[in-house]
């Protein structure tokens, strides 16, 4: 199916405004000029094969091998949108997934007077914004929306939750404002492993023109293959006498040709001045139209932009990427040893992070056991694949 191009375009007119200010009409604090920011680097990234791999492995060492406590791992913590009962692992992952792409996320609580949790789900972070700050920086709601940038977005279509807190009394008051618990809303719990801003950045804003470059050169051969931009062969005949000798004609040619029949361009020969008549020598004639696209063109450019782009998140390994995309050839075990170990040294203070968080929400000790590829006998399951 041929690929329209409004399909594709629109990466190419990717502007990432990183700016936050008080959104009036929506009482909500913009995470970019029009509130888009967590979504466009969403779309550069899936739009970059380097980023999406880069960020995949990310997440992968931010879950580890899951809690250290199993029966932790297995416990039942709520339901999704289509009733399917929630981890304290799919939690886990989930959050990892918000962190690797956005450095944050979210998790809405439901909560007894007490402080107890009884239900807990991630909420995506591209949907989540802080509430207009007061005049000493600080806010007491996260508004959820999935429609922040559409153009007709509705107020109607924002669910308010006021922020996590600690404090007994300040539950209770907040309760209080709803009439009863069962009225209560929960409360959004967030945790970000960049705090310099009021949201924080995404691993990859440093890099986002990079994803950009990579996606868009994607579409240039995508485009290169679409629009015909390959070698033609021209076939030149005598024009027929009538209109059906002429649909004839074609319709053989195109017998001829195939499923390739677009390589192809056919034209009717010329006519001499001098005696009106077909000039025979043209009468029939293949020539070929060589294209002068450079192949090679980018290649230069794609091991700088992979490399730009592992550096954004905790300098990932080039081998680490290899391997999850079986791409090793004959590199040995030991290196992508090495390479494991390097990456959870990188990745240990986010997951530390992540265990703080999961702590001051359920009071327990929430250990990451960190991924390691060697086994209980002191041996390794990587083995060489095969790859180009």
């Amino acid at each position: 199916m041929k690929v329209v191009s409004v399909d594709v375009d629109k990466r190419l007119k990717i502007e990432l405004n990183k700016s936050i200010n008080k959104g009036d009409q929506k009482g909500i604090m913009n995470f970019g000029e029009k509130n888009d920011y967590p979504q466009i680097i969403e779309q550069l990234v899936l739009g970059s094969v380097t980023a999406k791999s880069v960020r995949d492995i990310y997440a992968k060492f931010l879950i580890g091998e899951g809690f250290e406590d199993e029966s932790q791992n297995l416990k039942v913590i709520g339901v999704d949108q289509r009733g399917k009962n929630v981890t304290m692992y799919d939690l886990l992952v989930r959050c990892c997934n918000d962190a690797s792409m956005n450095n944050g996320f979210y998790i809405h609580c439901n909560r007894k007077l007490n402080g107890e949790v009884t239900t807990s789900r991630n909420v995506p972070f591209k949907n989540c914004r802080f509430a207009n700050t007061d005049t000493q920086g600080y806010t007491a709601k996260i508004a959820h929306s999935d429609k922040w940038n559409e153009r007709d977005f509705k107020s109607k279509n924002v669910a308010w939750y006021p922020i996590w807190t600690n404090n007994e009394q300040s539950l209770i008051e907040s309760v209080k404002g709803y009439g009863t618990i069962e009225a209560y809303p929960g409360q959004i719990y967030f945790h970000f492993l960049d705090n310099q801003f009021l949201y924080p950045l995404s691993p990859f804003d440093p890099v986002y023109l990079d994803c950009q470059t990579e996606s868009e050169i994607g579409i240039f051969k995508n485009n290169s293959l679409r629009n015909g931009l390959l070698p033609k062969t021209v076939m030149s005949f005598a024009e027929p006498p009538t209109q059906e000798d002429a649909d004839k004609l074609n319709k053989s040619i195109k017998n001829w040709l195939g499923a390739d029949g677009d390589t192809f361009l056919t034209v009717t020969a010329d006519i001499n001045p001098e005696t009106g008549q077909i000039d025979k020598s043209t009468a029939f004639a293949i020539d070929k139209i060589e294209t002068n696209i450079n192949d090679k063109l980018f290649e230069a450019w794609g091991a700088e932009l992979t490399n730009n782009i592992r550096k954004a998140a905790k300098a990932c390994p080039q081998i680490l990427i290899e391997y999850e995309n079986s791409k090793l050839g004959s590199t040995s075990g030991e290196a992508i040893i090495q390479a494991v170990n390097f990456y959870n040294s990188m990745t240990k203070s986010d997951r530390k992070g992540i265990e703080q968080a999961f702590k001051e929400i359920y009071e327990l000790d929430f250990k990451i056991k960190e991924i390691s590829l060697i086994q209980n006998n002191g041996t390794t399951n990587i083995q060489p694949t095969t790859g180009n």
